[in-house]
């Protein structure tokens, strides 16, 4: 049996969203020494969605550099025939990268690229200093647990590709709430700060709304601590 037969990507065939499933339809070598390079569909029985939702590449790590994933294409909104999806509508957004986080351990990160049509408002708001958190593409990796979400171009030779959104999961509880704690003052100085420009004005509900629930969390792990 090949390792790709055994490949952690394996494990996201027939993940649910809701009343659909995830598919890995595409999975081979890459250029690179432990890279993977495969397609995720969203199915519903027999019938697919396209395009792929993500086509991207799955590095093993190695040399220091725990596994990660990159989504050189992620596709929030798909059509099979007549029918329209729209991941962040129904909050499926943060189940597809919950999914791919999974196989992704603790200090391990994935990267988004977001310069595409698909997230313009995204890669908009980035470019006016909106926090990374506080986009739509942003907030979806936040609340799927890679708390520390920043806009970043890599330079790697050639490699890099399109600037992208690089999400980190943290290596410990600590960690996490220093995280949240910057990703907190982030938000609340963006908020206190006056915004004119039409990309960054239309984050404001989002990062208020991420702030609050980040707040409520915090007030009920305290008040469980001191119970």
């Amino acid at each position: 049996m090949s390792s790709l037969a055994q490949h952690p990507l394996r494990r996201l065939e027939g993940r649910r969203l809701n009343s659909y499933t995830l598919r890995v339809t595409r999975l081979v070598p890459g250029e690179k020494s432990g890279w993977v390079r495969f397609h995720l569909v969203v199915a519903v029985e027999e019938d697919e969605f396209a395009p792929p939702v993500v086509e991207g590449i799955y590095s093993a790590g190695g040399r220091g550099v725990l596994p990660w994933i990159e989504a050189l294409a992620y596709h929030p909104q798909l059509r099979c025939g007549e029918k329209t999806l729209e991941l962040a509508a129904h909050g499926w957004d943060v189940a597809l990268f919950t999914a791919l986080g999974e196989l992704i351990p603790p200090g391990g990160h994935i990267m988004v690229g977001c310069e595409t049509p698909p997230h313009h408002e995204t890669y908009q708001a980035l470019l006016k200093g909106v926090p990374p958190a506080a986009t739509v593409l942003g907030t979806a990796l936040f609340q799927a647990s890679f708390r520390k979400v920043k806009f970043f171009y890599l330079a790697e030779g050639g490699w890099e590709g399109q600037q992208k959104l690089w999400a980190e999961k943290p290596l410990h509880q600590e960690m996490r709430r220093e995280w949240d704690a910057a990703t907190a003052r982030d938000l609340r100085r963006f908020l206190s700060a006056p915004v004119v420009a039409p990309a960054a004005a239309g984050c404001v509900s989002r990062a208020a709304a991420l702030l609050k629930e980040m707040e409520v969390g915090e007030k009920n792990k305290k008040t469980a601590a001191d119970s």
